[in-house]
């Protein structure tokens, strides 16, 4: 084995770590904004709905 094939072996090797350390990170990150958004919904559905009639004022509940 001669010194290109280690530097190319070496290289895939790099690679292939940048790739699975990038989805990872990705994952986790999504997990993150997954979880603000539900704790967004669930704040903004804790407020009443609020309808407007056709004269574009606020309805009676």
């Amino acid at each position: 084995m001669n010194i290109g094939d280690m530097m190319f072996q070496l290289f895939v090797f790099i690679v292939f770590t940048a790739v699975i350390f990038a989805a990872v990170t990705s994952f986790k990150y999504a997990r993150i904004e997954k979880r603000s958004w539900i704790t967004l919904r669930k704040s903004l559905t804790a407020y009443p709905k609020i309808t407007i009639n056709r004269l574009g004022q606020p309805a009676l509940p």
